[in-house]
């Protein structure tokens, strides 16, 4: 089912013996009529929010709400890495973007191009 379901199950198991197989086994029924991932999901959402061991019902009731969902990954957010662009990129493109925008929506405001003559030859 998942490292965080089999986690679930072996804490059950440290903290009440014999009498954490019935949670376990319904657990493994539960992944009979639910993806695994999310019951593995569930599990380690409910691990990760409860300071006890969560309970076989708790689990179920996540399950049954939708709300198996692991928490938000947090990630280190970088400022210079080799994928990120200078800042004046952006504002390059922006001043560029605003600068097509302007002539598109008001033409007038553009120079007149001037009309090519071409002299004839006498």
């Amino acid at each position: 089912m998942g490292e965080a379901a089999g986690r679930w199950a072996q804490r059950a198991l440290d903290a009440r013996g014999a009498e954490a197989l019935r949670s376990i086994m319904g657990l493994c029924q539960l992944a009979e009529k639910r993806r695994a991932s999310d019951v593995n999901a569930a599990c380690a959402k409910a691990m990760d929010t409860a300071a006890n061991l969560p309970s076989f019902r708790t689990i179920k009731n996540m399950l049954e709400s939708g709300n198996q969902a692991p928490g938000q990954l947090q990630m280190e957010l970088r400022e210079i890495d080799p994928i990120i662009r200078p800042l004046s990129a952006y504002s390059d493109f922006i001043r560029n973007q605003v600068s097509d925008c302007d002539d598109f929506h008001h033409p007038e405001t553009k120079k007149p191009t001037e009309p090519q003559t071409t002299s004839k030859a006498s």
